[in-house]
């Protein structure tokens, strides 16, 4: 069984200003921040206030929705994305950061970036991307530009904000009678 491991909201944050500071030290200047949502919203969010650059999102799909009570642990057998990135501004400079909290069997990030490669604004532009993840997980098979922690072991990962997912809005209707 795959042992689970619970990271607190202090310690995610903390992850993300680790991110800023390894990104900084490397001389990457993000003109803007590209988020892969669900999982990348929080990590792009807070970047984008510390590098003061716009962000955007792309959903990104490649775990099964859970069932009540349960957070999913299976990954889907294709990456599925929204049709567009969701953005205020079409002017994305050159130096793009893609952003999400972990990188798993590395897929997301390998398709996100081939799907950028195609997206009309940034296809046939010399654009440099890079890659920011707070875990990477042993068996990936891309390595970010920027990593706050490489796992040595395939611990599941319940990031705080997944708690909501254990829970129902009749749960919290009964919590907040």
């Amino acid at each position: 069984m795959t042992r689970k491991r619970r990271i607190s909201h202090k310690e995610y944050l903390e992850g993300i200003e680790k991110l800023a500071i390894m990104i900084d030290k490397s001389g990457f200047k993000p003109s803007h921040i590209i988020s892969i949502a669900r999982g990348g919203l929080r990590v792009g969010d807070v970047l984008s206030r510390l590098f003061r650059v716009r962000s955007s999102y792309l959903g990104v799909e490649s775990y099964e929705v859970a069932e009540k009570g349960k957070v999913s642990d299976k990954q889907k057998d294709e990456v599925i994305f929204s049709r567009d990135i969701s953005s205020t501004t079409q002017d994305y400079g050159n130096n793009i950061l893609i952003c999400d909290d972990l990188v798993d069997s590395g897929d997301s990030l390998i398709y996100t970036k081939k799907f950028l490669l195609n997206y009309k604004p940034f296809k046939g532009k010399n654009i440099n991307f890079k890659t920011a993840v707070l875990h990477q997980k042993p068996a990936s098979k891309i390595t970010p530009d920027y990593v706050v922690e490489k796992m040595l072991t395939n611990d599941w990962l319940i990031y705080y904000y997944e708690e909501y997912e254990l829970i129902s809005i009749s749960d919290l209707k009964k919590k907040y009678k």
